[in-house]
């Protein structure tokens, strides 16, 4: 009889563990993929930061050649603001498109 009791137990709290670790599958699931995004961003960031340095070496090299020595601290800052806008747009076209694709899901 302790037996069939334990059986009954045991089937009627079945559903219960196995919604639960339904649950806790599909919160891992998530985690996992959120994780996966995360880490996409941050390498695809690193590399960019990494190309920017090299492109901030060759053009640094380009402007002591080409402009005199006198107006190097103006097209410095002139070519920081232009790329400081660039970067502001490309940021909020991008933020754009990931909140799409997130509405999309």
């Amino acid at each position: 009889m302790k037996d069939f009791k334990r059986f009954v137990w045991l089937k009627r709290n079945n559903w219960k563990h196995s919604a639960r670790n339904l649950v806790i599958k599909k919160e891992f699931s998530s985690m996992q993929r959120e994780f996966r995004r995360q880490m996409g961003t941050l390498i695809t960031s690193a590399l960019a930061f990494v190309a920017a340095l090299f492109w901030r070496d060759s053009l640094t090299g380009f402007f002591d050649v080409i402009i005199p020595e006198q107006q190097q601290i103006l097209v410095k800052f002139a070519t920081a603001a232009i790329v400081s806008v660039i970067a502001v747009f490309a940021i909020i076209i991008i933020t754009k498109m990931l909140r799409f694709e997130d509405f999309k899901d």
